[in-house]
């Protein structure tokens, strides 16, 4: 049948529903029905949009990741730029050992927000004898070496951000192989649909993560798509080492296989343990019975149910440092437009 209505309906495009570039989002399982015809072309523009709906928000960045395609004398000259900008003074014949620390540091230790990069970049200059910050600074004299410190790592890594050393992209995706099973976008509905990688074509600039080839399981339609549009099955079935028990996800309301998601993730645990909860936490918790205390028992239990593809949509949507401190509860993560979208489109399926 026909998509759509003579009068435009809103829906959500999978650009904005499950942008794996920006969110890392999951779509949802597809719908298999062998006696259904392939959609017919959307009406009009098949990216067009409704009229008189206002534009939504830009979603705050909460990643933080090493800038991809980088070359390194591009990337080293660019970190030697941001560090002469805040300021540090690293020595000559160093500079370019210090370019190469950074990006090595940042990618074993995956840094990947903005206390993740500071933490780096303390260690970094302590490594290099760099002195970060000036103790003698009137805002920042009665902090202390410490506070210098940090104020001195963050302005490097605002800089750092100015050089475009540094992005608020998640990390890149998993590369693809031809044969791979895959959801991905059809053209003439927007909606994810099985499909296995015909090949991989170079981007025509020569830049940047390379078009897909892709093969349509239920009509076997082959069409060129963005990598942005295609994810790979096994990234879904796989996503979370946790056992399932059958019930109502508490984001999207669908009856699925559940996991449980840690609100405050099992990564961050030992910055909490026997100190403070993260905000907002023991508010969220208190209709639980006695005062939340920040013990292992507590933060192992403080969690929500939730389907395989809402818990890996969470977990892309941000880092587990930026989840613990920022989004530590579900009516946090509910509020996030990105997510909202996806709750939506999920919950329709």
């Amino acid at each position: 049948g026909v998509v759509g209505s003579p009068t435009w309906p809103r829906r959500l495009l999978a650009s904005e529903a499950l942008p794996w570039t920006l969110n890392r989002q999951r779509p949802p399982p597809p719908s298999r029905n062998p006696d259904r015809s392939m959609p017919k072309q959307l009406y009009g523009h098949k990216h067009a949009k409704a009229r008189g709906v206002p534009a939504e928000p830009a979603a705050v960045g909460v990643w933080l990741t090493l800038m991809a395609g980088l070359p390194e004398e591009l990337q080293h000259r660019a970190i030697i730029a941001a560090a002469t900008e805040a300021g540090l003074e690293v020595a000559a014949d160093s500079r370019d050992s210090f370019a190469a620390a950074l990006v090595e540091y940042g990618s074993e230790r995956r840094a990947d927000c903005d206390e993740a990069w500071i933490g780096v970049l303390l260690e970094l200059c302590s490594d290099f004898g760099v002195p970060l910050g000036d103790v003698a600074d009137a805002d920042v004299a009665d902090a202390g070496a410490d506070a210098a410190e940090r104020a001195g790592a963050t302005e490097l890594l605002g800089a750092l951000r100015r050089h475009r050393v540094v992005c608020n992209e998640p990390p890149p995706p998993p590369p693809l192989r031809e044969g791979v099973a895959v959801l991905a976008v059809l053209e003439e509905d927007e909606e994810w649909h099985e499909a296995r990688v015909v090949k991989l074509i170079p981007p025509p600039s020569g830049r940047g993560a390379p078009l897909v080839l892709v093969r349509f399981v239920e009509w076997q339609k082959v069409q060129e798509t963005s990598r942005a549009k295609v994810v790979p099955l096994a990234e879904i079935a796989d996503d979370e080492d946790a056992a399932e028990a059958e019930g109502e996800c508490e984001l999207c309301r669908r009856s699925l296989a559940l996991t449980f998601h840690h609100l405050v993730p099992v990564a961050t645990h030992s910055r909490y343990l026997g100190k403070c909860l993260p905000h907002g936490v023991a508010e969220a918790a208190s209709d639980r019975g006695p005062a939340p205390q920040p013990s292992r028992e507590f933060l192992h239990s403080y969690g929500a149910m939730l389907c395989r593809f809402c818990h890996s949509t969470v977990h892309r949507f941000a880092p587990n440092a930026v989840l613990a401190e920022r989004f530590n509860t579900l009516d946090k993560l509910r509020e996030q437009p990105p997510l909202a979208r996806f709750v939506e489109f999920a919950s329709r399926q």
